[in-house]
């Protein structure tokens, strides 16, 4: 009886995986903002990768958005 329970829960993880790997992936939208539109919201950590820190939390003050490399 355990073993048809732990086969069936095996079996039902591989299906699970099969319908995942199957789903199509979504192809982030790149190059959609143009110069003067709302940032989008987000959340990085601070310098120190300990706090938290949210746009939206900088509301007010300015803000400078650097992605990529700085070398």
């Amino acid at each position: 009886m355990r073993a048809a329970r732990v086969l069936g829960v095996g079996v039902m993880a591989l299906a699970l995986t099969a319908a995942v790997a199957q789903e199509p992936k979504k192809k982030p939208q790149q190059g959609t903002l143009k110069v003067g539109d709302v940032a989008p919201a987000f959340e990085l950590t601070d310098v120190e990768g300990k706090n938290p820190v949210k746009l939206a939390d900088l509301k007010g003050t300015p803000v400078v958005l650097v992605f990529g490399s700085c070398t």
